[in-house]
């Protein structure tokens, strides 16, 4: 709470900005778990490899701002964390 209550006064466009985010990706989720006609378990599966490849892919282009190793890292936090909310989506998403 400190960390969003020290944000709040200096970028409060941050916050209209992430909630056009979590539309955006709902408007992705949604459809794409109606149109899986499989199990809730293949559903998931579905948006825990579709997020990391939509989000993480821009990292596999050579940047000039960010350095190989600095790249490489965040690739594989971004796609790990990205994995964990698509399942966490898709699951929530397809239970019924």
């Amino acid at each position: 709470m400190k960390q969003i209550a020290g944000i709040w006064p200096t970028t409060p466009r941050l916050f209209l900005f992430q909630a056009f985010r979590a539309v955006q990706w709902t408007a992705f989720a949604v459809p794409a778990i109606q149109a899986v006609k499989s199990k809730p378990w293949e559903k998931s599966l579905t948006m825990a490899v579709a997020f990391p490849i939509l989000a993480s892919a821009p990292l596999l282009i050579p940047n000039p701002c960010m350095p190989v190793a600095v790249e490489r890292a965040h690739l594989i936090e971004t796609s790990s964390s990205n994995f964990i909310f698509g399942w966490i989506v898709g699951w929530l998403l397809s239970r019924g």
